[in-house]
């Protein structure tokens, strides 16, 4: 007997188009666990597609003279009704996953709101990407990373600069650097705070350190043993909703310490104040900002 075509293999089809388009949302997204899952679930349907005559190809048996049709006709509602709640979910991915807004010209970052401002790098820094991602839930942040280093790929110095807000359903979030120092730099005021530490601590999973150091990883370089920095943090208005970041990083190397010798006990030594005054020094004179109406 002649089997008539199955008349399921359109939507099944269909089901495997979407199964793509959840497995590239996902890797999009980084989440490998439901991206391998998703993988999964298309080679099955690719493999070993159902059709009407399946059941006659087992004859002999208990399910020989059943009809697969309602079978298939559950397969398909179910795999329509998981779609309809992916394609939602796809949806809250695509929105926490935005590209970059800022955009980078030779050694700048170009930003026309929140502020509206450029940040001109040292030439001979490296850019080696930006990331955009919903922070924790509260913020959208937004990061670019150059960086400097020797023929081994060893950091030398980096540049990171980023642009936070939080998002509209924290109305009551706040930054707060009251207890940082204040100095104005090219006509800005700056929350201004230095310090220093091994590289070899973790940083907490989806935090902002991570993604920049996500970006310096991909770029092939390392960081050194132990790294001194400023943070330089600029509120653009009275709300204190926004910020932008920007944090010069160096190996501790050149000054003769690591960050172990630099203590005493639990106190750090009086030398770090003269370090941490010509750090800041040549943040300011290597990062420049030029605010725009």
């Amino acid at each position: 007997m002649r089997h008539q075509p199955s008349n399921h293999r359109p939507a099944l089809d269909a089901a495997i188009t979407l199964s793509l388009h959840f497995e590239g949302c996902w890797r999009r997204a980084g989440d490998a666990e439901h991206c391998q899952a998703f993988m999964k679930s298309k080679d099955l349907l690719v493999r070993y597609p159902p059709s009407a005559s399946d059941s006659e190809k087992g004859e002999g048996n208990s399910y020989s003279k059943r009809s697969a049709t309602p079978d298939v006709d559950r397969l398909i509602m179910k795999m329509a009704l998981v779609t309809f709640c992916l394609s939602v979910f796809c949806g809250f991915i695509r929105a926490e996953t935005q590209p970059p807004e800022r955009k980078v010209e030779s050694n700048s970052v170009v930003s026309t709101r929140d502020p509206n401002i450029r940040i001109d790098i040292p030439e001979n820094a490296r850019y080696v990407g930006a990331d955009r991602w919903n922070l924790y839930g509260v913020a959208d942040c937004e990061v670019h990373v150059f960086v400097k280093a020797d023929e081994k790929k060893i950091v030398q110095s980096f540049y990171w600069i980023q642009f936070e807000g939080y998002l509209p359903e924290k109305p009551n979030q706040r930054y707060d650097y009251t207890k940082d120092r204040k100095m104005v730099i090219d006509g800005l005021e700056f929350h201004l705070k230095a310090r220093f530490g091994p590289t070899s601590e973790k940083p907490k999973p989806g935090s902002d350190f991570q993604h920049v150091l996500n970006l310096i990883s991909a770029g092939g370089y390392n960081l050194p043993s132990d790294m001194m920095n400023v943070r330089l943090v600029y509120l653009p208005d009275s709300s204190h909703r926004k910020e932008l970041m920007v944090i010069y990083a160096e190996d501790m190397a050149s000054t003769g310490y690591s960050s172990t010798n630099l203590m005493k006990g639990e106190k750090i030594r009086p030398e770090w104040t003269e370090i941490e005054d010509a750090l800041i020094e040549r943040a300011k004179k290597q990062i420049r900002f030029h605010l725009r109406n």
